[in-house]
Formats: C-alpha cells, sequence, structure tokens
C-alpha cells in the first residue's frame, strides 16, 4: 500500500512560521491606511451611507441603462451632487442674507422707536415691577444694536468660510459613493475574507452597519429638514419676524438631541408674548410643541427609518449625546451607527456562545 501522499492545500511548516510576520506586516499597513485617511473619516463614512441610501435609484438607472453600473453610478452621484449643493446653496443664501437685514432692522429700530415698541407693553411693565429704569434699558438697548451689524459680519463670513472649507470633505464623500455604489458587493467579499472570524459574523455586521447607517441619515436629515419646513408656517402664521431665517435655524439646531428645535420656537413664543400677542403666542406654542416636535418625532421620524433593527432607548440617547460630544455635530450620525454595529457584535456573541453557559435561561429569566 502506498503511503498517504500530503495535501498540497494543507500549510506547511514554513508557511505557518511565515504567517504571523505577514500578519503583522498587514496590521501595520492597516494602521498606515487609518492613520492617513483619519481626517477625511467623516467624508468616507458619510459617502459610503450617501451610497447605501441612493442605492435603490442607483438600481434603477442601471436598468434603465442595460446594466452600464460605471455610469449609473456617475449618473446617481451628479443628482445626489446636485440636490445636495442647491440645498447647501440655499440655506448659506437665507442665512446670509436674513442675518444682514436683521441687523439693520435691530439697529433701526432701536434707534428710533420707543422702549414699548421694542419689549412690548408686557415688558414694560415687568421692567417697572422690577424697578428697573426705562431710560437706562433703552440706552442698553440702544448701544447692543449699534454692535448688531458689526457682530453680523462675522457670522455672515464664518458660515461662508465653513461652506468653503467643507468643499474638500465634500469631495471625498462623492467620490467615496461613487465607487460604493457599485463596488461594495466587492469591497464586502474582502473584507469578509480578512477579518479574522466567521463570513457569517461579518456578513451580519456589515448588513447592521448598512441599515443603520441608512435609517441614521435619512431619519436625521429628513427630520430635521421636516421640522424647519413645519417652522417655517409656524412662524410665518404667528407673524413672527424673519420666518425663513428662523425656519432655516430650527431645521439646523434639530440635529441636536438635546435643545434642538426649542431654542429656536421658545423664543419666538416669548417674543409674541412680549408684544402682548397672546393669542398668536399660545397657538405658536401649541404648534412648536405638537407638529415641530412630537409629529416629527414621533410620527415622521419612524416611517423614515423603517423597520432598522431595534436599539435599546438608553443606547440611542447615549450614542447621540457621546457622539455629539466626541465627534462634534457629525456625531449625530457616526454615534448610532458605532452604537448599532457595537450592539449587534455583542448580540452575535450572546446567541452564539451564552447558551453553551447557561446565558440563555438566566436572560431569560430576568425578562
Amino acid at each position: 500500500m502506498f503511503p498517504p501522499q500530503p495535501d498540497p492545500r494543507a500549510s506547511s511548516p514554513s508557511d505557518t512560521s511565515s504567517r504571523t510576520p505577514l500578519g503583522l506586516i498587514a496590521f501595520a499597513g492597516l494602521i498606515v491606511i487609518v492613520y492617513v485617511a483619519w481626517n477625511v473619516a467623516v467624508g468616507l463614512l458619510l459617502g459610503v451611507v450617501l451610497a447605501f441610501v441612493a442605492d435603490p435609484l442607483f438600481r434603477r438607472v442601471e436598468r434603465l441603462l442595460r446594466g452600464r453600473t460605471r455610469l449609473a453610478a456617475m449618473l446617481t452621484t451628479t443628482t445626489v451632487l446636485l440636490a445636495l449643493a442647491a440645498g447647501t446653496a440655499a440655506a448659506v443664501w437665507v442665512i446670509a442674507s436674513e442675518t444682514l437685514g436683521l441687523a439693520v432692522e435691530v439697529q433701526h429700530r432701536a434707534a428710533t422707536a420707543p422702549l414699548d415698541a421694542l419689549v412690548g407693553h408686557g415688558g414694560v411693565r415687568l421692567l417697572d415691577a422690577l424697578h428697573v429704569p426705562r431710560a437706562w434699558v433703552l440706552n442698553q438697548a440702544r448701544a447692543g444694536a449699534s454692535r448688531v451689524e458689526a457682530l453680523a459680519a462675522p457670522v455672515v463670513s464664518g458660515v461662508v468660510a465653513s461652506t468653503g472649507a467643507g468643499l474638500i470633505a465634500f469631495v471625498i464623500t462623492l467620490a467615496t459613493m461613487y465607487y460604493a455604489l457599485f463596488q461594495w458587493g466587492a469591497a464586502s467579499r474582502h473584507i469578509e475574507a480578512l477579518v479574522p472570524m466567521r463570513r457569517r459574523y461579518t456578513r451580519v455586521l456589515l448588513d447592521e452597519f448598512r441599515v443603520v447607517g441608512r435609517s441614521a441619515l435619512v431619519g436625521t436629515l429628513g427630520t430635521a429638514i421636516v421640522q424647519g419646513l413645519f417652522g417655517v408656517v409656524g412662524y410665518s402664521v404667528a407673524g413672527v419676524p424673519r420666518p425663513a431665517l428662523l425656519g432655516v435655524a430650527t431645521g439646523l439646531l434639530g440635529f441636536l438631541p438635546v435643545g434642538g428645535t426649542m431654542l429656536v420656537w421658545a423664543p419666538a413664543t416669548l417674543y409674541l408674548l412680549a408684544v402682548n400677542r397672546n393669542a398668536a403666542a399660545a397657538t405658536h406654542l401649541a404648534w412648536s410643541v405638537l407638529v415641530v416636535v412630537m409629529v416629527s418625532d414621533y410620527v415622521i421620524r419612524p416611517r423614515l427609518v423603517g423597520s432598522a433593527s431595534p436599539v435599546h432607548p438608553l443606547f440611542v440617547l447615549v450614542a447621540l449625546l457621546g457622539g455629539v460630544e466626541t465627534f462634534g455635530l457629525w456625531g449625530v450620525l457616526i454615534g448610532p451607527v458605532l452604537m448599532a454595529v457595537c450592539v449587534a457584535a455583542l448580540r452575535l456573541y450572546e446567541q452564539e456562545f451564552a447558551p453553551m453557559r447557561g446565558g440563555r435561561a438566566c436572560l431569560e429569566a430576568t425578562t
């Protein structure tokens, strides 16, 4: 009988001994890639997530073009580019023009209007009750108004400068989106082959990243836009000055997990009370609470998010607050995505190993 022949696919001792140095080199290469790309990491992440959001449109365009994948990806990316550019330009124009106009108006009114026209009859009565001299308040208001126009110019220039500085990240985002649209499948297969765990687990985590990333962007951005539009309607109906500017501010502050839109509509309500428009103030307060906040957060946001994998509300709150604290405003997107992927990893570990140690029984007993 012939001796058994060695399997050519089996690893030889030399192959095994060379695997560790090669792994170290690969890990060092990964560290270098992360280090180089860290400054544009937000643009890369946003580009991938935008590709997830635009994937249905990309598939339709690809079918219309009969499988011309790269052309479909380019057309989809161009469409998203035009939409984002139009929205950004409109927001910057409203902020710049309305801020400068508001500064001029405040300066003119403070220089010519009497005190009751500035703070309302209710405000005058409150000042008299507190024994605050009217002349002193009027002088302070006029002195502050003289500096408003000087303060408005840096605000406008800062908005324009930040928009220009974001162009680099915007280019990275669009390039990433273009390649992710038609190469995400291949990239996922490479990641599954490189990550040192079962392919099924890697696939589950990548699917979680895809679903949660898409739902976080659509839910956050879509809800902020809707809140801004609802805010414009409320400010216009109530007669609050500069409704377009306040609507843009409401949409932007809607990204914040704490305070948010209340930082805009609450002062607007106080303004209506100060000028003795009590009915308009009550109506505006009801509209802001019921529509801008509750309808947007509890009706529209769930519809935009859809049936994404559930994460405990406490984890969502921690992800939002911790994400904003760590990554700035982009943490509203990055925090929930990272939290959901980590929770999915823990869920996989629980499903795989907890039943072996009685963890499933303990978990069911506690629930």
